[in-house]
């Protein structure tokens, strides 16, 4: 792989489930895959016999099929080379030039398979393709176009010329998959000649921000930033956790513990990396929910409230003394809220921003006052500015609340976790 394994999965941060690695050779890459998943979750594919046999000897328990693949079913001529990774169902065409002292050896004709009816035999869910076919690369993505839109990743070999006579090149594979949501983020050329790597994302996988509470752990493609550093609960912290995110502000001891939820609980400083940065970037929609006025405020720094809160104490033990003392707690206006969420748009144009409320929960039969009236002031605000806006009451409306909400009326019941989770992905895709 002229592209790193590795540094793919930190730049966008990728989640494998499971690998389908077509032209599998020795199994070279085993050993980058398995830090990542089991043998059990790759399937590979390869042409000839005795490097199938050689994998199944040298790695026990491998899965892997012997197949030569096209997109379609069908009788070709397979050439095999003196080096083995040329090996091709074509001709070869600049490929002479490159390598001269690389021949064809030996050609038989054989059986095709496409990739669907291979990959269907596996309960696995592929959602990282890896092809190196040479030349062959369009014809097996085409035989496996019904599992195309369950794949998010694409690593493939590619050819800017006719490398192999009448491969086709990277323009027709980028114009074959935009239809099913894939864009071609990397592009590597092996030096002087017009073959290389490239890999694409399926963007129908949208990677999402929440800022927010666990109250969102069922959404998906979540960047997870909210778990890794923090809950937010106002719009003041909403705006320092993005300037954090971007760079532009530095929050030093012993803020950088006080005002990150995780921080506070696992008692560590955050500072800002780039691992943090990267998740911030690709993001392409932000969901972040309001569910509090009130902002608690040490040296202008916005502190996450349970580092001060005297009802939970437990989380107060590694808040110095002075800040326990001194620090004050600020109800945000409506003019201030207002303005904030306008500054967050702001800050995070052109991608897309959906305002969420808590659930506006009733107490004896009656709607809890300071709740009903922010759920109705972030509803007022959102439709006067044309901003996506949810209220998690009416989204689930058709549950009653003690179906969907804990007795304690802060946090969703699994059964609302879910539900809200379904609801939220099923809207995230209208955003897109």
């Amino acid at each position: 792989m002229l592209i790193s394994l590795y540094e793919l999965i930190a730049k966008y941060h990728i989640k494998l489930k499971g690998i389908l690695h077509v032209g599998a050779h020795d199994c070279e890459e085993i050993r980058h895959y398995e830090v990542f998943l089991p043998r059990n979750k790759i399937l590979w594919i390869e042409g000839l016999k005795d490097k199938v046999d050689y994998c199944k000897n040298n790695y026990p328990g491998v899965l892997i099929e012997q197949a030569i693949v096209t997109d379609k079913n069908e009788i070709v001529k397979f050439n095999r080379a003196n080096l083995d990774q040329s090996s091709s169902i074509f001709d070869f065409g600049l490929h002479k030039t490159y390598y001269p002292q690389i021949n064809y050896v030996d050609s038989f004709y054989t059986d095709t398979k496409i990739l669907k009816d291979i990959i269907h035999k596996y309960d696995i869910h592929y959602n990282f393709l890896n092809l190196d076919i040479q030349g062959a690369e369009l014809k097996a993505l085409k035989g496996m176009e019904d599992y195309l839109p369950n794949v998010e990743y694409i690593y493939t070999q590619v050819n800017s010329d006719y490398v192999y006579k009448d491969c086709p090149l990277i323009d027709e594979i980028d114009e074959y998959l935009k239809q099913f949501g894939f864009e071609r983020v990397e592009t590597v050329w092996e030096n002087g000649c017009k073959w290389g790597d490239a890999f694409y994302i399926n963007r129908r996988y949208t990677l999402v921000t929440l800022f927010g509470t666990c109250r969102f752990k069922k959404i998906d493609y979540n960047t997870n930033l909210n778990e890794i550093i923090s809950y937010t609960h106002t719009t003041k912290e909403v705006l320092q956790f993005i300037n954090f995110l971007k760079g532009e502000i530095v929050i030093p001891p012993p803020y950088n513990t006080l005002c990150f939820r995780t921080a506070i609980d696992k008692s560590i400083g955050i500072n800002m990396d780039n691992h943090y940065k990267c998740k911030f970037d690709n993001t392409k929609v932000f969901i972040i929910e309001i569910c509090s006025r009130k902002k608690y405020i040490h040296n202008n720094y916005i502190l996450h409230h349970i580092c001060v809160d005297k009802r939970m104490t437990i989380f107060n033990n590694n808040t110095p003394r002075h800040i326990l003392d001194s620090y004050t707690i600020e109800t945000q206006s409506d003019e201030e809220i207002e303005n904030d969420i306008l500054e967050i748009q702001k800050v995070l144009y052109p991608r897309k921003v959906v305002i969420v409320s808590h659930y506006n929960s009733k107490l004896n039969g009656e709607f809890i006052e300071s709740r009903n009236e922010l759920v109705f002031l972030l509803e007022k605000i959102c439709e006067k500015h044309s901003i996506p806006f949810i209220n998690p009451r009416e989204a689930l409306g058709q549950y009653s609340q003690e179906q969907v909400m804990s007795d304690n009326l802060g946090h969703y019941t699994e059964f609302g976790l879910c539900e809200f989770g379904k609801y939220m992905n099923n809207y995230i895709k209208t955003l897109l």
